[in-house]
């Protein structure tokens, strides 16, 4: 995780970095250091109901689930994705611009 964000934001640094070598306004007419970048951690640990993680997290993961546990799963991950203050921020920046 640590490693994904370092290259993450190395990647972001490279971008914004290639965009300011021409001036501060990049050729879309955009500050050229805007290039932000977002790093989300989902996971099954991140449930805040612990009778619901721990059902999750006894889900076989052969390669055949039952639709139930499925859906369970799919709604949980739904659930994560609303509730992440890293998604929002990036949904956020997204809706300012």
């Amino acid at each position: 995780m640590v490693l994904a964000r370092e290259e993450l934001d190395d990647l972001r640094d490279i971008i914004r970095k290639q965009r300011c070598q021409k001036g501060p306004v990049s050729s879309d007419g955009h500050p050229c250091g805007d290039v932000e970048s977002y790093f989300a951690h989902l996971s099954l640990a991140g449930v805040a109901d612990a009778a619901e993680r721990e059902r999750l997290q006894h889900i076989s993961t052969g390669l055949s689930l039952e639709p139930a546990d499925v859906a369970q799963l799919v709604a949980a991950g739904e659930k994560q994705v609303k509730a992440s203050p890293q998604l929002a921020a990036f949904r956020d920046s997204l809706a300012g611009k």
